[in-house]
């Protein structure tokens, strides 16, 4: 899906490449993420490139590194919750 939207081939996503990809993203998980711009700002401060307003793409590695960030919280917080 990533490099699908990766219009250009660059290896990275900027916004409107993102905004292509990130809907496809949620339908494929089937599960609620926080708004594009939210995400894009969280994936570039966790890759420490300073957010949107940082250098605003995003890099598949820097995608991949948060998004397997964000599925072990999410894991972990499941396990927590069904232990209760």
């Amino acid at each position: 899906m990533f490099a699908e939207a990766d219009t250009d081939k660059s290896g990275e996503l900027d916004r409107p490449e993102f905004e292509v990809f990130y809907p496809k993203l949620r339908k494929y998980l089937g599960y609620g993420l926080p708004p594009v711009v939210h995400c894009m700002n969280e994936i570039d401060t966790y890759s420490g490139n300073g957010g949107v307003f940082g250098d605003g793409l995003v890099q598949y590695e820097e995608f991949e590194s948060w998004f397997l960030a964000t599925e072990l919280k999410r894991a972990q917080a499941a396990a927590r919750d069904g232990s209760k």
